[in-house]
């Protein structure tokens, strides 16, 4: 995405598989669960001009926010 390895779509369906459909106890950390909420949904469009809801700089946010919070809450615990 943002490096050009994946794109939106992409990012999104593997979000999704996780939120739709969890494996019991796969995933039990609130900062992984915060960025795959974001992740999932990132491909949605705004407007008829192939723009995005999340824009690059917005998207770039988000990924400092969550090394931020990785560093905050090593364990997961908001």
């Amino acid at each position: 995405m943002l490096v050009g390895t994946r794109t939106r779509d992409e990012a999104d369906r593997w979000a999704a598989q996780w939120r739709e459909d969890p494996v019991d106890g796969a995933v039990e950390d609130e900062v992984v669960w915060w960025a795959l909420d974001l992740l999932h949904g990132i491909d949605l469009p705004s407007g008829p001009e192939g723009r995005f809801l999340h824009d690059d700089d917005q998207v770039r946010q988000w990924r400092q926010d969550f090394r931020r919070l990785c560093q905050t809450y090593p364990d997961g615990e908001e």
